[in-house]
């Protein structure tokens, strides 16, 4: 049993000599042991010795083991509450501040309207004279006379022939002027017979038959204008005899 105690001893001396790797604490564990050993043979010696326990001896890791990384899951937003806005109170407006009109100035002439610009009236038409017979029938014909000749019927509503007038004429460009005799109260002036004679009651002949425009006015016993002025184009180089009715 000494024996065995001073084994163990050693065993456990020589452990932590190895562990602490200092060899100058080699003789100073001898003592220790040496000590021990007395120690166990005293205990030996006396009353019955109790048995020591057998030390385990547990190793210390040289190395840290690697965690575990355990991934936390990400907490679901909770969706925010829109705060409802709070209504503003509107403010009741100010009525505008009456603003100072100042007083014109007395004795303020005024400036005069300008003056009416005269527009002149559009000239008034002059009105078409009114003549108590009127031509209601012109017409020609060829002829292979050298005397220019114009048969002239003036006559009432009813076709009855009007006497005691006369036609006058005035030639241009030459300005021969020429007067017929007065009417008839009978149909004394006929054509020459053919297809289209006519029948007049006055001939207006005047001496020379020369190109140009003859104006021909009927005047009552008077001299007055009886009817519109009529204007016939004659030509010597193509002779034509000429017939007027007028009609009151």
């Amino acid at each position: 049993m000494k024996k065995t105690a001073k084994s163990y001893a050693l065993i456990l001396i020589l452990l932590v000599a190895a562990a602490s790797m200092a060899c100058g604490y080699i003789e100073p564990l001898k003592e220790k042991v040496a000590g021990a050993g007395n120690t166990a043979q005293t205990i030996a010696e006396g009353a019955t010795p109790t048995k020591t326990p057998r030390p385990t001896f547990t190793p210390t890791p040289d190395w840290t083991p690697t965690p575990t990384v355990t991934l936390t899951p990400m907490p679901t937003p909770t969706p925010t509450i829109t705060p409802t806005p709070t209504p503003t109170d509107t403010p009741t407006p100010v009525p505008p501040t009456a603003t100072f009109t100042p007083v014109p100035p007395t004795n303020t002439p005024k400036p005069r309207p300008p003056t009416a610009t005269f527009t002149p009236a559009p000239p008034t038409a002059t009105p078409t004279p009114s003549f108590p017979f009127k031509l209601v029938e012109q017409y020609q014909n060829s002829t292979t006379s050298s005397q220019l000749t114009m048969y002239i019927a003036v006559t009432n509503g009813s076709n009855v022939p009007i006497g005691g007038m006369k036609i006058i004429g005035d030639h241009s460009p030459s300005g021969m002027h020429w007067e017929s005799p007065e009417t008839c109260f009978d149909w004394c002036a006929p054509t020459a017979p053919g297809g289209d004679a006519k029948v007049g009651n006055v001939k207006f002949e005047p001496p020379a038959y020369i190109a140009g425009t003859w104006t021909l006015k009927l005047v009552d016993g008077g001299g007055g204008l009886a009817a519109a002025p009529v204007t016939v184009p004659v030509d010597p180089a193509n002779p034509q005899w000429y017939f007027l009715l007028f009609r009151q």
